[in-house]
């Protein structure tokens, strides 16, 4: 029972952290200064392009593996076929 009162307690101080945070989210998000229309746009573009950077790499590297994979499972499908094949010699219509 004091292990439960103790975990209740934890989970209220987290309630307590989490309930701070979106105080602080609207400064940090530049919105104290709403009439500056263009300085404000551009941060937000920037952080665009960082993050279409950021997932161009992350793109390449799927496109990669997914190569990879195509690859790998096209080599197991033609192992899988030419055994098939051994064992009935001119059933099968690709021969």
């Amino acid at each position: 029972e004091v292990e439960v009162v103790a975990e209740e307690d934890r989970g209220q101080e987290a309630d307590e952290v989490q309930a701070e945070e979106p105080e602080e989210k609207p400064e940090q998000q530049g919105q104290e200064e709403p009439g500056r229309g263009p300085t404000t746009a551009r941060p937000p573009l920037e952080a665009l392009e960082a993050l279409q950077l950021e997932l161009s790499s992350v793109n390449a590297r799927a496109r990669r593996a997914y190569s990879r994979l195509k690859r790998k499972n096209s080599e197991r499908r033609k192992l899988h076929l030419d055994r098939r094949s051994a064992i009935i010699p001119g059933f099968w219509a690709n021969e």
